[in-house]
């Protein structure tokens, strides 16, 4: 077994990339049995002077997507069948667990972001960090801002195989810089305060950018903490005994930014500035689990021409996103999904406004790590001057990790 400063190490490094949660500070000092390796979160290795710790996981996604041609319609229109995501993440500290790092690699063509970015992106996160305390953290390098809830939590920890729309059009995402977490906990109340300056411009971006982002996000948690960090994975899978609240705000402000989505989309010829609000609530209890989001982007000048010099937009507008969910058992749960995306008149006449009902089927063989899910979705559109479309999307996701 590993001694229990080292599990705190463990379980404060789960949390660590894009400072997702509240982070226990631990000693690497002890006089405790020790074992070099262990299997207790991936696959650990503990240098016997405790001098650092290594620990490798890994997760992969598959997917069957089938589209139909219309709403009136049963005919498959589109079919897509592939791997999804496979991940190799590598967690630990050095010297002490004060001292922490992350690195998550991804190498499918989505992960990669190959067909936007013309590259194989395989650098997910890249961070070094510090814990002055329990409630106070620094780190320094690429992982996900502190933007909407969805996006931070981790698309392993999901109860439909893919994020919502709302999520897609207005989320934030990687960005390098350095990010600061604190926490205070008056009275059994869970209050998180976390902060991002940043470039701007999404993962490994190319040099020679003047941007800068200023990212806050708010936390306040009346009913005290989740179990097991429970407010960023999507669920009641630990069945809260107690009922749990978590309400969140933030902003983004990203100046001089170089694609359509600010840290995501295409790029452009031409920087904008763009403001970004972001709030979101959830609530588990008993196996019952309610979550919802609102997500809006502005920029004065959203028309602009892209890098190749074809007309296009900054996406602005605003979505929201609405979950609730039942684990009926310790492995089945059932979730209803209802979202709708909404782009402002500058660009109507470009995007349509889309929304999305679903209802979605989990099975959880060992709860998030492996596990099989399904849904099934109703999408329609309206456009200025155009007649309204839809299609049915049925989808399949396995996921196994360690």
């Amino acid at each position: 077994m590993v001694s229990t400063p080292l599990r705190w190490g463990m379980a404060a490094l789960a949390a660590s990339a894009g400072l997702g949660g509240v982070i226990p500070l631990a000693s690497a000092d002890d006089t405790g049995p020790f074992s070099p390796l262990t299997f207790q979160e991936g696959i650990e290795f503990n240098d016997p002077s405790r001098a650092y710790q290594l620990k490798l996981r890994f997760r992969s996604q598959n997917w069957l997507v089938l589209r139909s041609a219309a709403l009136d319609s049963a005919t498959v229109d589109s079919m897509a069948a592939q791997p999804r995501r496979l991940r190799l993440r590598m967690t630990g500290w050095v010297q002490s667990t004060a001292w922490f790092y992350s690195v998550q690699l991804g190498f499918t063509r989505g992960d990669m972001d190959w067909d936007s970015g013309g590259f194989p992106n395989v650098v997910r996160d890249a961070t070094f960090g510090y814990r002055f305390s329990p409630d106070l953290q620094f780190s320094f390098g690429q992982t996900k801002l502190p933007g909407n809830r969805q996006r931070v939590v981790s698309s392993g920890d999901q109860q439909f195989p893919d994020r919502s729309i709302a999520n897609r059009d207005y989320t934030l995402d990687r960005d390098f810089g350095v990010q600061m977490l604190a926490a205070a906990r008056p009275f059994g109340i869970v209050a998180q305060l976390k902060l991002a300056l940043s470039g701007g411009d999404g993962r490994n971006p190319s040099t020679g950018t003047s941007g800068i982002a200023y990212t806050a996000r708010a936390e306040l948690l009346p009913l005290g903490a989740f179990t097991g960090g429970g407010d960023y994975t999507e669920g009641d899978l630990q069945h809260e005994p107690l009922p749990k609240l978590s309400v969140a705000g933030g902003i983004h402000l990203n100046r001089g930014a170089v694609r359509t989505q600010g840290t995501l989309g295409a790029a452009l010829s031409e920087a904008r500035n763009l403001q970004s609000v972001f709030a979101d609530a959830l609530f588990k209890w008993r196996g019952a689990a309610v979550s919802a989001e609102y997500l809006r982007r502005d920029c004065d000048q959203p028309l602009v021409k892209l890098a190749s010099g074809k007309d296009s937009w900054v996406l602005v507008g605003s979505a929201w996103n609405a979950q609730a969910s039942y684990l009926w058992t310790d492995r089945l749960e059932t979730a209803l999904r209802a979202t709708r995306s909404m782009p402002d008149a500058a660009i109507a006449q470009w995007v349509p406004t889309t929304q999305q009902y679903g209802a979605g089927v989990s099975y959880y063989l060992m709860r998030h790590r492996v596990k099989l899910q399904a849904d099934l979705t109703q999408e329609s559109q309206t456009q200025p001057a155009k007649d309204r479309t839809g299609a049915w999307i049925a989808r399949f996701n396995t996921e196994v990790g360690i």
